[in-house]
């Protein structure tokens, strides 16, 4: 095995083998092991910023993942929206080949007068029967009114004046009565 400290010299005393040779090799050795933590420090801080940059990364990673899985969700919703619209269209398309374009258009028009006339009858049904102020707020709220098409407005009836009729028949005898259930009696 051999020795890692120096030999003493012959006749050499023990204060100056110590002072001349061993304290310079234990300050040599603590200066290398110094300079070795160091180095460690150094690399443990590079390692927890590798680590720190490394779980941002799968954060990031991970974040991504999962907007990648709703992507490719709402991918196939609207993939089979559109296939189901497809569809559709293709039925219309053999509708209209099959009874003529003007027969297709005239019964979608007559439908969508059908549906405008039930959702007014459904609209009115809703409507309170009791004091006329209370159908007024009724009225006034703006996610019950009844829809108004034509010639109607807020106020009623077109007047003459703006070419539509006042709905009066002119006579007296049917003033006190409200054919619409309009007025308290």
């Amino acid at each position: 095995m051999k020795t890692l400290l120096p030999e003493a010299g012959a006749l050499e005393r023990a204060t100056t083998y110590r002072d001349k040779k061993i304290k310079p090799l234990f300050t040599q050795v603590k200066n290398k092991i110094a300079a070795m933590a160091a180095q460690v420090k150094e690399l443990a801080e590079e390692v927890e910023k590798w680590k720190h940059k490394y779980q941002k990364t799968k954060q990031a990673y991970n974040q991504i993942q999962r907007e990648l899985d709703t992507v490719r969700e709402e991918k196939e919703q609207l993939f089979d929206k559109k296939q189901q619209l497809q569809d559709v269209s293709d039925r219309y398309d053999w509708v209209v080949r099959v009874l003529g374009e003007n027969a297709v258009d005239d019964a979608v028009q007559q439908d969508i007068q059908e549906q405008k006339a039930l959702e007014e009858k459904r609209q009115m049904e809703q409507m309170p029967t009791g004091s006329i102020h209370e159908r007024l707020d009724w009225g006034a709220d703006g996610t019950s009114e009844p829809s108004r098409s034509g010639g109607q407005r807020a106020g009623g009836n077109l007047g003459k004046a703006d070419g539509g009729e006042t709905g009066c028949d002119r006579t007296t005898e049917n003033a006190g009565s409200d054919e619409m259930g309009w007025i308290d009696e």
